[in-house]
C-alpha cells in the first residue's frame, strides 16, 4: 500500500467529487443536472443544483475547513495539486458563500503574485482557475495577469507530435497514469 505523502489530491478529489455528486439526483426537466429550467442566474442555479443544506456540502465544508485551519495559504505551492485545490475550493465557495473558503483561496493567490510565480510547464497553470473565479467578483490587473500569463503560456509551451501540451522530456507517463488510475499518491 502507498503512503499519500501530499494529502492535498485526496481532498481536491474528495471536494470536487462531493460538489459534483450533490446534483446527480437533481429533479430537474433538463437533461444536465447542472442546468436549470427556471429562469434564475447561473449562480443561483448552480447553487440550486448543489444544495447547501445537504451533507455532502457539510462534509465537504468540514473537510475544506479543516485542510484550511492546518496549511496556511502561503505555504501552498503553484503546481497542479494546490491549483486543483484551489479550484474545488472556488466552487465549493460558490455554493456556501463561506468567507473563510474565499479568504484562504484569495490568500493564497495573493501571496504568489506578491512573491512571483512561475509558469514552465503545464502543471504550473491550474492556478488560473482561482484567478478567473476572483475576476469572476472584481476587477484586478493582478489576477488578470495570472490568466494572461497562463494563456501566453499555452500557446507558446512546447508541443507533442499529436499538438498536445508536452511535458518536460523526464517526465514519466506511464507512472503519472498509474497514479491518477489508482489513486495511490500525488508525486506533484
Amino acid at each position: 500500500m502507498y503512503a499519500n505523502k501530499n494529502p492535498l489530491a485526496a481532498v481536491a478529489i474528495c471536494l470536487l467529487f462531493m460538489l459534483e455528486a450533490t446534483g446527480c439526483g437533481s429533479n430537474t426537466d433538463s437533461s444536465y443536472f447542472d442546468a436549470c429550467d427556471e429562469p434564475i442566474s447561473d449562480e443561483e442555479c448552480y447553487a440550486l443544483r448543489r444544495d447547501p443544506t445537504s451533507n455532502q456540502i457539510g462534509l465537504a465544508t468540514d473537510i475544506a475547513l479543516r485542510y484550511i485551519d492546518e496549511h496556511p495559504a502561503p505555504l501552498e505551492l503553484w503546481d497542479w495539486t494546490s491549483g486543483v485545490l484551489m479550484f474545488a475550493l472556488t466552487e465549493l465557495h460558490r455554493v456556501t458563500g463561506d468567507a473563510r473558503i474565499h479568504d484562504y483561496y484569495q490568500a493564497y493567490l495573493d501571496h504568489h503574485i506578491e512573491e512571483g510565480y512561475r509558469i514552465v510547464w503545464s502543471d504550473s497553470c491550474p492556478p488560473a482557475l482561482t484567478a478567473l473565479a476572483l475576476l469572476a467578483e472584481m476587477d484586478d490587473a493582478e489576477y488578470q495577469n495570472v490568466v494572461v500569463d497562463v494563456l501566453d503560456y499555452l500557446r507558446d509551451a512546447p508541443r507533442t507530435e499529436e499538438g498536445g501540451i508536452s511535458h518536460p522530456p523526464d517526465f514519466d507517463m506511464g507512472r503519472q497514469l498509474v497514479h491518477v488510475r489508482h489513486g495511490s499518491q500525488s508525486p506533484w
